[in-house]
């Protein structure tokens, strides 16, 4: 009877600790996805990188956070800033309505062709 009770307590210990160890690697695993992420963000917003380490910068970026997409939307707005900057900033973005009103403020700055 004993080594039944035992053998049920280890088992039980057993997952308890297996389990432990998968929360904490889950925990790990999200604050390095959140640093990356943080790292990716900072780099495609810093004017002093390449155009090209900013643009493979935005594919670690993930979804942007709240205030990321009002950075995004005066890149996208910001005339000296290499078109594609300017278009990376914009694919980002969520399709509200700054986001419309910059696309439309970008189209009415293109040179209309004459016919």
């Amino acid at each position: 009877m004993y080594k039944k009770q035992t053998s049920i307590i280890l088992s039980l210990v057993f997952s308890l600790i297996l389990s432990m160890t998968l929360c904490a690697q889950e925990i790990r695993d999200t604050a390095r996805l959140r640093l990356n992420k943080q790292i990716a963000t900072n780099t495609f917003f810093d004017k002093s990188k390449s155009t090209n380490d900013r643009l493979n910068a935005i594919k670690g970026m993930g979804y942007p956070e709240e205030a990321t997409f009002n950075r995004l939307i005066s890149f996208a707005r910001d005339k000296s800033e290499d078109k594609d900057i300017r278009l990376a900033a914009l694919k980002k973005h969520r399709y509200d309505q700054a986001y419309f009103n910059t696309v439309l403020e970008i189209l009415a700055d293109l040179p209309s062709r004459q016919v």
